[in-house]
């Protein structure tokens, strides 16, 4: 049995530069025993689609007039501005008895600024109107070469009259020759002379078929502007589609014809499916297999210039159309269509469709992922490339293996004008059951080569070993160019860390240790690299419990690893006794990956790079020790009891003291943060606590009157209160001091002096008449309301003791001295009484001034052991009440004394 070799080698998109755009056509070249046939389609249907060539024939008869004319004039000027972003060329002539060709396609350029002005410079004939002898011209002298019309464009006719013609009878003829060059006519019609049947018939005999996309009727030359727009999108209708049905099918047998081959053997499949030719021409191809069934995905980009795809069951009557989710006019839904077998089975798990001109205010280029069960559907899932670059995403597509070794085929897409036109390829992981719609890995034309035109314009479909080291390679296209990358050794990295001890105790007694621990990290790979890495001890906490040397809890150090595991130890301290026993210490690792060049052969210096979903950040806990049986859930069982000593009366105004003994015991497993609060009224004060066991931590908040109670909270062994632990018992003191608003609380104060002590005589001598006393009143702890009485001595018998009983009290906020007071009671008194509020740590200061008469000292000698010499006024000036304070100052020898 004779067997022959078939080889077919093709290019999707092979790049043709035109004008506007650069066009990509695809093309195949077919080998038969090595002999090489010619390219299939012909290269004449790689030209560039999308080239018009517009000639406008205006009506320059008598009956215009020169007015409208110029009207004709500037409508001409719009239409080629609407087409001057298109690979488009423009002639412009004139009739009436004769036809002038004002300008030939070679000769009005919009490049030129001064078209405007050609247009606008062309005279006005008048005349007669013989439209069938001008049309003959341009059919025979302007769409030629010679008159710079081009073969593969789109041959466009725009005639404008007002007028039947005179030579009508002719007008079908030349409409005929017109056609046999496919030259696209359009007839416009100005004014009212159309309105007769013959009128209409003549424009409808010089149109295009069928008429009502072909002819224009205006009521005048002012009205032209009006079918601009229906004008334009009539011609763009058109675009891109070749008259020639027999074309068209021709095209497209190529486009769809799909061929399996096996090596030296004849074709085994080969469907032509001719019937999506009527339907749109088609773009793009992929083959399905789901269950040994196989489908032709089919991509139709131009379809109602949104685009649709088609899939249809080869050998068997079956189609199924999908259109964009997202539909968008200009997207080019259905460019490019790849079919992914993610586990590679041989069933396709997904369908990729691409719209490279889909627009978003920040990208260009979507690809919407599609999934297969009975039907294809859209799976909601749509990839696109990075935000601020422009560059058609999606212009090709593949799945030619797995990249990264996780077992799943990954994804290609093109972006071919990112950069400004530079290109870039994306690379998509691929997972279980569907892609990843963040993409891994983006390579930039301009990283590969310098100077790389439309690098990802496409890619190939398969990946092969080409470089011998056991990794895919994958080929790239670019203007001119194809690249082959080479893959990486991708690095699975297993990271550990231990702690030794692996719990922290919470059994210690002296809380001012600290605890020692050993932090030890491990990394292992295949390859060797350098790790840098930094441990934040307790990093979840801005107050850390866990610290290295000179209480810094951020350690930095570099690993290098080889073929081995490689670990590295840290020392470290954790605070005994921490508020938060219960939460663990959670130290964070980071770490960088530099992967070091490969030794082996086929390597050829290679370095790895880490697989981009390990995480490099990474947590690790060291828990506290629970002792919690099993479960590992603590259940305490607390018992409190409590009684009160000491003071059983509380009397307003006296220090008097109350103490509550509280009895905590817990008989079940350990208890965390174990507190109790003790509730107080108004009135009494938290002064102490005394604990017989265990540590104890009491705040204390007072109460304010007719607001809230006072509030004394104990944390008992904090932070953890073991099972079954003996109990703790507590002894709160509290005071009874608040001197309450509206009693009063009585303050005697004598003033007996004298400067000079000569007890022996009893005779004194005041060295300064004028004298002056201070003393103070400091509330030391909550707001005080009271009554404040100063009795100052002005007689002794019958002596004054103040010269013209003249004396003065006035009070300041002056800081004095402290001072003890004595009873007085040897002396006639004037009482000053001052109502005061004091809030907490606010003062007061009285002074007493007057001029000191000496005769009263000799009146009573009761006087002489009330005495005292300076040398011990500091011992008497030296206790304070728990909420008043009483300072006093003497000048002169004169004292103060207090009686309660």
């Amino acid at each position: 049995m004779f067997q022959f070799h078939l080889t077919q080698i093709c290019g999707p998109t092979i790049p043709k530069k035109c004008v506007a755009a650069t066009n990509y056509r695809g093309m195949c070249f077919i080998s038969t025993n090595d002999v090489f046939k010619p390219p299939v389609p012909s290269p004449k249907y790689r030209d560039c689609l999308g080239q018009i060539d517009i000639a406008f024939l205006l009506d320059g008869s008598g009956s215009v007039g020169k007015y409208n004319f110029g009207i004709m004039k500037t409508f001409v000027t719009n239409v080629i501005k609407r087409f001057a972003e298109r690979d488009a060329q423009f002639a412009i002539a004139q009739y009436s008895y004769g036809c002038d060709i004002h300008y030939n396609f070679n000769q009005l350029k919009i490049e030129d600024s001064a078209w405007e002005t050609k247009v606008a410079s062309i005279p006005y004939f008048t005349g007669a109107t013989y439209t069938a002898n001008a049309i003959q011209k341009l059919v025979n002298e302007l769409f030629i070469p010679a008159g710079g019309a081009r073969p593969s464009a789109k041959k466009i006719l725009l005639v404008i009259t007002d007028g039947e013609s005179h030579d009508r009878n002719s007008l079908s003829y030349v409409a005929s020759q017109a056609e046999a060059k496919n030259i696209v006519r359009f007839a416009i019609g100005v004014g009212n002379a159309f309105d007769n049947v013959y009128a209409k018939e003549e424009l409808n005999t010089i149109a295009s078929d069928p008429d009502n996309d072909h002819v224009f009727k205006v009521t005048d030359f002012n009205a032209l502007n009006n079918i601009l727009q229906k004008l334009e999108e009539n011609i763009i209708a058109i675009e891109g589609m070749l008259a020639s049905q027999k074309t068209i099918q021709i095209r497209m047998k190529v486009l769809f014809i799909y061929s399996i081959f096996s090596m030296h053997q004849t074709p085994l499949r080969t469907c032509m499916l001719l019937n999506f030719c009527i339907f749109s021409e088609g773009y793009s191809m992929a083959v399905a297999t789901v269950s040994r069934i196989s489908y032709a995905i089919l991509g139709a980009p131009r379809y109602k210039h949104q685009g649709q795809v088609i899939v249809s069951q080869i050998r068997a009557n079956f189609n199924k159309l999908l259109d964009s989710p997202k539909p968008q006019i200009g997207s080019y839904f259905g460019a490019e269509v790849c079919v992914v077998d993610l586990n590679s089975d041989s069933n396709t798990d997904l369908l990729l469709i691409s719209a490279p001109t889909y627009m978003e205010p920040d990208r260009e280029g979507r690809v919407f992922v599609y999934t297969f069960t009975s039907q294809f559907i859209f799976s909601g899932v749509v990839l696109v490339g990075m935000a601020g670059q422009m560059g058609q995403f999606g212009s090709s597509l593949a799945s030619p293996a797995d990249l990264n070794g996780d077992g799943f085929r990954d994804v290609l897409i093109g972006a071919p004008l990112e950069e400004n036109g530079q290109g870039s390829i994306y690379i998509f992981n691929g997972g279980v059951d569907q892609i990843n719609p963040t993409y891994s890995q983006r390579v930039a034309g301009s990283s590969v080569r310098p100077g790389l035109r439309f690098f990802g314009i496409s890619l190939s479909q398969s990946s092969l070993d080409q470089s011998s080291d056991s990794l895919p390679d994958i080929a790239v296209g670019s203007m001119g160019v194809v690249l082959l990358l080479r893959s990486r050794p991708i690095m699975l990295l297993n990271t550990k860390v231990t702690y030794n001890p692996s719990k922290i105790p919470t059994n210690v007694t002296d809380c001012t240790m600290p605890l020692q621990n050993i932090l030890t990290v491990c990394f292992t790979m295949s390859l060797a690299a350098n790790m840098n890495y930094t441990i934040m001890l307790d990093a979840k906490r801005q107050k850390y419990r866990a610290y290295f040397a000179a209480k810094k809890r951020i350690h930095s150090d570099v690993m290098n690893i080889t073929l081995h595991e490689a670990c590295k130890s840290h020392n470290f301290l954790i605070e005994a006794c921490p508020e938060d026993a219960l939460n663990p210490v959670s130290s964070e690792l980071t770490f960088t990956f530099q992967g070091l060049p490969s030794t082996s052969i086929p390597m050829q210096n290679l370095r790895p790079v880490l697989l981009p979903e390990i995480k490099t950040t990474i947590d690790h806990n060291l828990d506290f020790e629970m002792n919690c049986g099993t479960d590992n859930l603590c259940v305490d069982d607390l018992r409190m009891d409590f009684n009160f000593s000491g003071a059983t009366n509380i009397e307003v105004g006296i220090m008097q003291e109350i103490y509550v003994t509280v009895f905590v015991e817990n008989r079940g497993e350990n208890s965390y943060n174990t507190l109790y609060i003790l509730n107080y009224p108004f009135g009494l004060s938290y002064r102490r606590i005394t604990s017989k066991q265990g540590r104890v931590e009491c705040v204390s908040l007072d109460g304010v009157q007719g607001v809230k109670l006072g509030e004394t909270t104990c944390y008992i062994s904090k932070p953890i209160l073991k099972d079954n632990s003996q109990g703790r018992m507590i002894m709160v003191k509290l005071g009874a001091s608040q001197i309450c608003p509206g009693n009063s609380h009585h303050y005697t104060f004598c003033i007996l002096t004298t400067q000079e002590i000569t007890p022996w005589q009893n005779v004194f001598t005041v060295h300064n008449p004028f004298s002056f006393f201070f003393f103070q009143i400091e509330n030391d702890l909550r707001e005080l309301t009271f009554k404040v009485f100063i009795k100052v001595p002005v007689k002794v018998g019958d002596a004054d003791i103040w010269n013209n009983s003249m004396y003065m009290l006035t009070h300041t906020n002056e800081t004095l001295w402290m001072c003890v007071f004595q009873d007085c009671s040897v002396a006639v008194c004037a009482e000053f009484s001052c109502d005061v509020t004091l809030i907490k740590n606010e003062r007061i200061l009285y002074i007493i001034t007057a001029n000191v008469s000496s005769g009263w000292i000799e009146q009573d000698a009761k006087v002489t052991p009330l005495l005292f010499s300076k040398d011990i006024l500091g011992f008497l000036m030296t206790a304070e009440s728990q909420d008043l304070s009483l300072v006093s100052h003497p000048k002169d020898g004169i004292l103060l004394y207090a009686q309660y």
